[in-house]
């Protein structure tokens, strides 16, 4: 499927950013960023679609390949990218020398929005507080908490357009 050769691939973006300039290409770029931005919060929230996935990936891919050309900036950056891998297997060592394998899985959100990080979801507090899990659920299963009045499926049925957060984090 590859048919494309690196080197047709750099004649085109040339051509690009010969035709367009290289400022047009900047910002098409950092909205190409944009969009799979939006992408990937959408399939953290549960709704992947990995054909936009993958055609926003593509999209962002070839505009950072234009920035990297616009810029004569690829040796840097391919050198920076194996120095940044590297540091990333150390820090995979020394994760996994360090936690458990329960920790490195984490736990199942049971959130209907598929955030990992809600503080309202049962599975989240199971998983983080354990004793207040306790102290609020009793030996309920999360899946079973989150299904209790006033949990995460009653505020989801609520505002099933995500209108409002269920959780508090200002920053999400």
């Amino acid at each position: 499927m590859n048919n494309i050769t690196p080197e047709a691939r750099a004649k085109v973006y040339a051509d690009a950013i010969a035709t367009f300039g290289a400022n047009c290409q900047l910002v098409v770029a950092l909205e190409e960023m944009s969009e799979l931005q939006k992408e990937i919060c959408k399939a953290l929230r549960g709704d992947i679609h990995p054909a936009h996935l993958a055609e926003e990936v593509a999209d962002a891919t070839i505009m950072l390949e234009q920035v990297r050309q616009i810029f004569s900036i690829n040796k840097p950056v391919c050198e920076m990218m194996d120095s940044k891998i590297l540091r990333l297997r150390e820090r995979i060592k020394c994760a996994k020398a360090s936690h458990p394998p329960a920790v490195q899985q984490g736990y199942t959100p049971t959130c209907p929005r598929g955030y990992t990080d809600c503080i309202h979801d049962p599975a989240y507090i199971k998983f983080h507080h354990p004793e207040w899990y306790k102290e609020l659920y009793g030996d309920m299963t999360p899946e079973e908490a989150a299904l209790e009045e006033n949990g995460c499926y009653d505020s989801f049925e609520e505002d099933p357009d995500m209108k409002y957060y269920c959780y508090d984090d200002e920053d999400k």
